[in-house]
């Protein structure tokens, strides 16, 4: 039996991964009733208290995992590759897999898949993988520039497909054509839609669907976030035959 492991990438912060991750969480189960997926965070923080807690994209809790480690005799934290062991153990779970990769983490993921061959236990129970990865386009080079150097690597072990996070006049002229396959496109939420979005002094982080039915948003965030998420099904209803079982 085919499972998915659907890893949202991009080093570089503020292209939209929480937030894609948060919708596409919401989409994939519902295509798929009855179907068991785990949501993962994975963050490179030195405030370990913080990093404690509880976080949830839409009505899903979600697992963290904190690519450090602390040393009671130094009273510092180090980056470490050992809590991506964990996802050994969520692979033997059979369970199908979305995994919000932070800022500055896929660089140890990427280690960690080649030095301890973390991606053998995947491939050995079924899973394919699937990495999704946000671009806001030319005014971060930063981000294009991550997509690029990346892409070979990510292609060796599964599907990539490019994540443009749209905005008036918005250019991607630093991608590199010839990488560019698979893609869809995400309208921009504005305010007062951009801001009703986060809540994020409680760990939360909505979707458009949560957005959509909230009552107590006004009109046009309601309705904005409406437009959006029909469009956002719809680009994710052309990659189905890669992002679910």
């Amino acid at each position: 039996m085919k499972r998915k492991a659907l890893f949202v990438v991009q080093d570089k912060g503020g292209q939209g991964k929480s937030l894609l991750t948060a919708n596409l969480w919401e989409w994939v189960n519902a295509q798929t009733p009855g179907a068991a997926w785990r949501l993962v965070e994975v963050e490179q923080r030195l405030n370990l208290d913080l990093f404690s807690q509880p976080r949830y994209f839409g009505a899903a809790a979600v697992t963290q995992l904190c690519l450090a480690t602390y040393s009671d005799r130094t009273k510092r934290t180090t980056p470490s590759l050992d809590p991506l062991d964990e996802l050994v153990k969520f692979a033997e779970e059979g369970a199908n897999l979305v995994i919000d990769f932070g800022a500055s983490t896929y660089g140890l993921f990427s280690l960690w898949l080649q030095e301890r061959k973390g991606y053998k236990p995947f491939l050995a129970a079924g899973y394919e993988f699937v990495f999704l990865v946000p671009v806001c386009g030319d005014g971060d080079a930063e981000a294009a520039m991550f997509y690029n150097q990346n892409h070979a690597f990510m292609s060796k072990l599964g599907q990539v497909v490019l994540v443009r996070n749209f905005k008036d006049g918005t250019r991607f002229n630093k991608l590199d054509a010839d990488k560019v396959g698979r893609a869809i496109d995400v309208l921009e939420a504005v305010d007062p839609l951009a801001a009703d979005l986060h809540n994020d002094t409680e760990g939360l982080r909505r979707t458009f669907g949560m957005a959509m039915a909230d009552d107590t948003l006004c009109f046009r965030s309601r309705t904005d976030a409406e437009d959006i998420l029909r469009d956002l099904h719809s680009q994710f209803t052309s990659l189905k035959d890669i992002l679910v079982p």
